[in-house]
């Protein structure tokens, strides 16, 4: 067992080992918070315990929990999904798909956007992976059909548009990813890509983000009906080189959004006309993914990637329940796992939330958060 003590906002540890391959933390949070902060919650106490990893050797760049609480994780070798909330794995798809994203259409609809031997494919199935069916699309222009790799997508239920982005472009879909529209940017154009996609179908208004040609955090605020559209610049607190990775939209209010890249997480809450650092690390590390707890309006999660990709790293997941002014930090004892995680998803059960995390070359490990 692994007891964190947190005063005075600093984190002392003390480690100790159990044989098993299941190590349980648990967290005395001591923070007292200032008067100032007036939708700080009460200190609480925290427990978050982690379960034996899982698809050791894979590289995970999409972690999605469904509807009916089944967990799909996108890998560079094929798509799996929860057995058992995750004892055990079912590979779902060929094998030799490198997957970049999957999404839930509707129950046992799920799309998939990868590459098989290089070339780009958008694949679909009814049946929850039994059998899938190749998509004849026109992302990437009209007349180069499939040409262009889907970065990641975006579906919304509420006006069944699929969303999607590429190297430097905003596509949307009213036929669940035949026929595509430009929404914003260019078909393909140059950069290092774009990674990102939030939509408020409220406002009517998308933002989306990656890293242009010259290694710049590239954000864009569109309005998805006019095609209006505005840059960003958020260089202030995530200089270049930098990276755009994660969008979201607070779901308790739509002008406020948080975003996280290489260098950390920000906030705004005007609409992107003004932000404010969450967790800034002065050393680039990557915050590729977070979660923003639908039951507790302070809570945020996430995990870091340090650009390592032939060498173990630790697993450091950093909590905060205040709305990110104090954050606290648990670390996985194993030194060898590859613990940089590159995706996260949620489980709610009760008064307990399963964290997924998807890592690099370090498949897929949960932890229990009370």
């Amino acid at each position: 067992m692994v007891k964190f003590m947190i005063e005075n906002q600093r984190i002392l540890t003390l480690a100790l080992k159990q044989p098993l391959l299941k190590f349980i933390f648990v967290a005395f949070t001591c923070v007292m918070f200032s008067a100032c902060n007036d939708h700080a919650e009460p200190s609480r106490q925290l427990t978050v315990e982690f379960a034996e990893q899982a698809l050791e050797g894979l590289i995970s760049n999409r972690v999605v929990v469904t509807a009916d609480g089944t967990v799909l994780v996108a890998t560079d070798q094929g798509a799996y999904k929860s057995i058992d909330k995750g004892d055990s794995w079912q590979l779902i798809s060929p094998g030799n798909w490198n997957i970049n994203d999957i999404v839930e259409i509707d129950t046992l609809h799920f799309m998939i956007s990868g590459k098989n031997r290089e070339t780009a494919f958008l694949s679909e199935t009814f049946d929850g992976g039994v059998t899938w069916h190749q998509l004849r699309t026109n992302f990437g222009a009209q007349e180069s059909r499939g040409s262009q790799l889907i970065n990641r997508l975006h579906w919304d239920d509420n006006t069944q548009t699929l969303f999607g982005v590429g190297i430097d472009v905003l596509a949307k879909s009213l036929d669940k990813g035949i026929n595509w529209e430009l929404v914003s940017g260019i078909w393909n154009g140059f950069g290092s890509g774009m990674r990102s996609i939030a939509y408020s179908n409220i406002q009517n208004i998308a933002f989306y983000g990656g890293q242009g040609a010259i290694e710049n955090p590239i954000l864009k605020k569109v309005d998805v009906y006019t095609a209006s559209e505005d840059f960003i610049d958020v260089t202030h607190l995530l200089p270049a080189p930098s990276t755009i990775e994660e969008i979201q939209f607070d779901s308790q209010n739509e002008n406020t959004l948080f975003v996280s890249g290489e260098g950390g997480i920000i906030t705004s809450n005007d609409l992107g006309a003004t932000w404010t650092p969450l967790l800034i690390n002065d050393n680039s590390r990557f915050y590729f993914d977070f979660i923003l707890d639908e039951r507790f309006s302070e809570h945020i999660y996430t995990a870091g990637w340090n650009k390592l990709f032939t060498d173990p790293q630790p697993l450091t997941i950093e909590l905060s329940i205040d709305g990110g002014v104090t954050w606290q930090q648990f670390t996985h004892p194993n030194q060898k796992l590859f613990g940089g995680v590159r995706t996260m998803d949620v489980l709610y059960e009760g008064d307990e939330a399963i964290l997924y995390f998807g890592l690099y070359k370090g498949g897929v490990m949960r932890a229990y958060l009370k």
